[in-house]
């Protein structure tokens, strides 16, 4: 393989885990958004503080098990399959989070909520010591801190897309939209 291939290698990966810590971030911070839209509504029971927290934690406690649990998984099986294992369960637990039904009962939709928050954060858990790895072992010496650098800074920019999708989708639905959503959850 030529300097041009491995450079390129490199790039790809880099991007791709920049990528991944971007989707992480505005996962991770979206939440906070979902929960105040949610707090419009009552869905068949009370969001109470508890719960408020809870569908808050569940990511973070899912992405404590994650690390611990992947970070050692991909030294014994091999990060890449451990890497697509991480982001399908991020995927996963976005759609499902995405979905989650108004149901009356033990497993209502904030049950549902913090099951789903915390099958995503496992997997975003299970991205940061992969990420991180992987762009040290494609990075040239010279090149590890600036692209460690690079790649974990943009979980300020899934912040921000985060706000930036709010503001854009409230002005333009605005409350048209919460009445809708809350129309069909009914």
């Amino acid at each position: 393989m030529s300097h041009q291939d491995d450079e390129s290698t490199s790039i790809s990966r880099i991007l791709i885990s920049g990528a991944g810590f971007l989707a992480d971030a505005y996962d991770l911070f979206v939440i906070n958004v979902v929960v105040d839209i949610m707090n419009q509504d009552d869905y068949y029971q009370p969001l109470t503080k508890s719960m408020k927290s809870n569908i808050k934690t569940m990511a973070l406690i899912g992405a404590v098990v994650g690390q611990i649990g992947f970070g050692a998984t991909a030294d014994l099986i091999g990060r890449r399959k451990v890497f697509i294992m991480t982001c399908s369960l991020v995927i996963i637990g976005a759609l499902l989070s995405a979905t989650v039904q108004n149901t009356s009962g033990s497993f209502g939709i904030y049950s549902q909520l913090c099951l789903w928050r915390f099958v995503l954060g496992v997997g975003v858990g299970g991205e940061y010591p992969l990420s991180a790895s992987i762009t040290a072992e494609s990075s040239q010496n010279k090149n590890i801190a600036k692209n460690l650098a690079s790649v974990f800074s943009m979980q300020g920019f899934g912040t921000i897309l985060c706000s930036i999708v709010l503001v854009t989708v409230t002005s333009t639905l605005g409350r048209e939209l919460i009445t809708m959503l809350n129309g069909e959850l009914h």
